[in-house]
């Protein structure tokens, strides 16, 4: 059970938008702290502002409603995702499977977002890929039903998971807090990776799901299936918490010893203060920030979400990070 369970998923590339930067500049920015979420003048009350974010490019700048913003955001969402990735799309055998899943929220739209997808992806002369809609929204645990259907999606081909996070902002004031944002990544099972022989960004383990009362054995098992030390862990990434569910975080990152008394903490990213609460995309922001981070630093990542009373948690790295049975 334990070698199953431990086989983790292999994220071959990564992009997002929450501004204009691409994704390198952009995770710099967020470990920076050069990123905040801050007030901004509403379009709707003179003299009014609201902390929120929204995406602003040029393409969006004159719609007169949120109806004709979403469609041309999406579509200007879409091709920047797409852009970034061409290279690596590009790259892929031609007896690679591919199917793209689009996980679209807050959209209102009057285009169809499967065709506007399917358009600026034929844009762009990449291969052609099946693309659908994911039945219910995607979050961290669906890809612990992924990995242990062998049958289904990751097993038998690559997937293109884009998730895309809408809101208001003509026809009413963006909810405080909030922010936009696009993510997209390509993920695979280890075999499917590995028959191809494709190299990957980083490993994304198997997540676990937690209540707050069970949060050290579920982070020790988390942190066993990635065959990481708890003491390597380098930095955590955390969407949903507030001042009441971060402590139990804490304090469980200190049972299971992943730092010593006197040691420097373990470096934390709220991506929920920096770029907002970016609502259905918020994981896969974790999940890419952290792969992006592995796989620059080599050390593992812990993704982390407070949902409610119950955590999600699981283990980023990249192929070259040291486990402990080396």
């Amino acid at each position: 059970m334990f070698a199953r369970e431990s086989i983790p998923m292999a994220v071959l590339a990564t992009a997002i938008r929450v501004t204009d930067d691409e994704t390198a500049k952009l995770v710099t920015k967020i470990e920076e702290n050069a990123l905040t979420l801050k007030a901004q003048a509403s379009e709707l009350m003179e003299d009014a502002s609201v902390t929120a974010r929204w995406l602003q490019p040029d393409d969006a700048l004159f719609a007169v409603d949120d109806k004709e913003r979403h469609g041309l955001l999406l579509s200007w969402l879409f091709d920047q995702l797409i852009g970034e990735l061409a290279d690596r799309l590009g790259s892929l055998p031609d007896d690679f499977p591919l199917r793209v899943f689009l996980d679209i929220g807050g959209y209102i739209g009057e285009a169809d977002a499967k065709t506007t997808w399917e358009g600026i992806w034929a844009r762009h002369e990449l291969r052609q890929a099946e693309t659908t809609y994911t039945p219910v929204p995607v979050d961290l645990m669906t890809v612990d039903q992924w990995l242990d259907d062998t049958s289904g999606a990751l097993h038998l081909y690559a997937v293109l998971l884009i998730s895309v996070s809408l809101q208001t902002m003509l026809d009413g004031a963006p909810n405080a807090g909030e922010a936009e944002a696009g993510v997209a990544l390509l993920v695979a099972s280890h075999g499917l990776a590995a028959e191809h022989r494709l190299m990957s960004v980083a490993h994304m383990h198997r997540p676990l799901n937690s209540a707050r009362t069970h949060l050290d054995s579920a982070l020790t098992h988390a942190l066993q299936w990635a065959k990481a030390d708890a003491p390597s862990l380098e930095s955590v990434w955390m969407t949903g918490f507030d001042g009441e569910s971060v402590g139990p975080l804490h304090s469980s990152l200190s049972h299971v010893g992943v730092r010593e008394a006197g040691e420097d903490p373990l470096t934390e990213f709220n991506l929920d203060g920096t770029v907002g609460r970016t609502g259905r995309s918020a994981d896969w922001l974790a999940v890419a920030c952290g792969a992006n981070r592995a796989d620059r630093l080599s050390a593992p990542q812990l993704v982390a979400r407070s949902a409610g009373e119950h955590f999600h948690m699981a283990v980023v790295q990249n192929s070259r990070n040291k486990q402990k049975d080396e």
